[in-house]
């Protein structure tokens, strides 16, 4: 069973919370539709932001960091990859300030 969407009061919400679930926890609310699609301008904004910002890296980590990342994660109620972005991004800066 998939997850279920939150009510959002915003298209500003709806575009913060799209930007950092992965919408394959939520495949099986969709379904298809002839209907003309229009974005909100702060979702169309996050999508550009993601793909063109970003790029995928391959890490080998030791299981109890993986472990770790998940508790954070499910504790903050993000997803562990944000989890890992933000080690990392504190880690650079960390590193920058020495």
């Amino acid at each position: 069973m998939s997850a279920r969407l939150p009510r959002f009061t915003s298209p500003d919400q709806e575009a913060e919370f799209w930007g950092r679930v992965d919408s394959v926890d939520y495949w099986d609310l969709f379904h298809e539709t002839d209907a003309p699609l229009e974005l909100a301008p702060a979702l169309v904004r996050v999508i550009d932001q993601r793909s063109s910002s970003k790029r995928r890296v391959s890490l080998y980590l030791e299981a109890w960091t993986v472990r770790l990342a998940r508790a954070l994660a499910d504790r903050e109620g993000v997803h562990p990859h944000d989890v890992f972005r933000r080690w990392v991004e504190e880690g650079i800066r960390a590193r920058r300030g020495k």
